[in-house]
């Protein structure tokens, strides 16, 4: 027994050593000569140029199905500034360009990055030298596109950059439904109360109250609904 103990062999205790470096926003630089040329971009992008960070560089969590807000593991800053700007995207004093929603990840919404950066300038948020750049500019047409677009089509453009809030949330729904009908139309945008970013508030009757862009709240019935349905099929945009 005693010679067990003479012959086994002496264990050393491994270090604590951490070799995990976390990453620096210093190697995380963003790829501006890309983005500058980007018009629209996600809500999540837009805070991570915001902070400096190059989008695809964001840390994520991989827990984030278990019921998080969002998939980013980024720091208080980071989410303090995304949970504000979800709440400010819709305003169109700030934001006047409708861009894509996302229903179902609001993060996932868009907004004009020149907009975004004179935002960001307005409520006092520091940001890089680049985005502030990009707050002055001011979107231009693109000659080889317009050229192509046949006069129908351009004028479907401009209507659809008139459109309310409610306009923008039911196109989305419209083109992704088979029959149209008002009631299972009305069903879906019940769906969509208490969602991020969406502008439906509440059930009132058979129909809906709703935000405009001016902040005021409007009534969708169901006879109303019925007329916008119609006006989408024959144009194939919602009308204010």
């Amino acid at each position: 027994m005693n010679d067990r103990k003479k012959n086994a062999p002496v264990i050393t205790p491994i270090p604590n050593v951490v070799n995990y470096d976390a990453p620096s926003n210093n190697d995380r630089q963003p790829r501006w000569s890309k983005w500058k040329l980007m018009p629209e971009v996600k809500l999540w992008e837009a805070v991570a140029l915001s902070l400096n960070i190059e989008p695809g560089k964001i840390e994520t969590n991989e827990l984030a199905w278990m019921g998080a807000k969002h998939p980013f593991d980024e720091d208080d800053e980071f989410n303090d500034r995304l949970t504000v700007l979800s709440k400010h995207s819709s305003n169109r004093a700030f934001f006047p360009t409708p861009c894509i929603l996302n229903m179902a990840n609001w993060y996932q919404c868009e907004v004009r990055l020149n907009e975004f950066a004179a935002w960001c300038a307005h409520i006092g948020y520091d940001i890089p030298e680049q985005l502030k750049e990009l707050s002055k500019a001011k979107p231009k047409d693109e000659p080889a596109a317009v050229e192509q677009i046949k006069p129908g089509a351009k004028v479907a453009t401009q209507k659809r950059q008139r459109q309310d809030a409610l306009a923008v949330v039911l196109d989305e729904i419209l083109v992704s439904m088979k029959t149209r009908t008002p009631a299972k139309v009305m069903a879906e945008l019940r769906k969509q109360i208490g969602k991020q970013n969406i502008c439906i508030l509440r059930n009132v009757g058979d129909g809906i109250e709703w935000e405009n862009d001016r902040g005021e709240v409007k009534t969708l019935t169901i006879i109303l609904l019925g007329e916008r349905i119609r006006e989408w099929k024959k144009t194939g945009l919602s009308q204010d």
